[in-house]
């Protein structure tokens, strides 16, 4: 089923990136038929199997899209990027139509994708910094983190005790209402480089 938001996003969004998001909406569809649509984070998300396929975005210079389970796919074409490497996504910055893999091979990882949903993969979360190892991160947070970079970035650069506040926070949070509350937080505070309690820290005397 489309979501009538994500028919929305892609008329507003630059008119280079509509027909970039209207390929990659409609060979999601061909190679998922049953996905799910939504918006979570501003951005389109495709869910099956009942976990995020895969997101898309648009920005002021180019499109991305990211799988959920990319380092778990196989990859055969190579066409896979971790996350950073070439902005926000993992098939690199998409400016125009000849950017993207052939319809063929994008629905071959799509394919794998979901098959990689309803086998239960989950992405890999444990992090270990020394001999500190921090919570796991909720799906609904670690997609986040992967569908965004920036966001990434400021969080990978807090300090252990910073990230590990976030991190039990969103995990604790009792119903899917309030956890959704808290990552909208998260995102705001993280992009601002903030801890969790910033705003109950003393501030140094002058």
């Amino acid at each position: 089923m489309r979501d009538t938001r994500i028919d929305t996003y892609i008329q507003k969004s630059q008119a280079f990136a509509q027909p970039i998001l209207n390929t990659l909406r409609n060979c999601i569809h061909e190679a998922c038929p049953g996905v799910e649509e939504t918006i979570k984070w501003r951005f389109p998300h495709f869910e099956y199997a009942g976990a995020t396929l895969c997101s898309i975005a648009a920005f002021k210079e180019y499109c991305v899209m990211t799988f959920r389970n990319y380092e778990a796919m196989q990859d055969a074409h190579h066409i896979l990027k971790p996350l950073g490497s070439e902005g926000m996504g993992n098939i690199g910055k998409i400016r125009e139509l000849s950017d993207l893999p052939s319809a063929t091979i994008l629905k071959q990882y799509l394919k794998e994708a979901a098959d990689l949903n309803l086998k239960g993969v989950n992405p890999k979360k444990s992090k270990v910094e020394g001999d500190k190892v921090l919570p796991e991160p909720h799906p609904d947070f670690l997609q986040l983190l992967t569908s965004n970079q920036v966001l990434k970035t400021h969080f990978d650069n807090m300090s252990y005790s910073s990230q590990k506040q976030y991190l039990l926070w969103v995990n604790e949070a009792k119903t899917d209402a309030t956890r959704q509350r808290r990552i909208e937080q998260v995102h705001a505070q993280i992009l601002e480089r903030k801890p969790l309690n910033w705003k109950y820290q003393k501030k140094p005397s002058d």
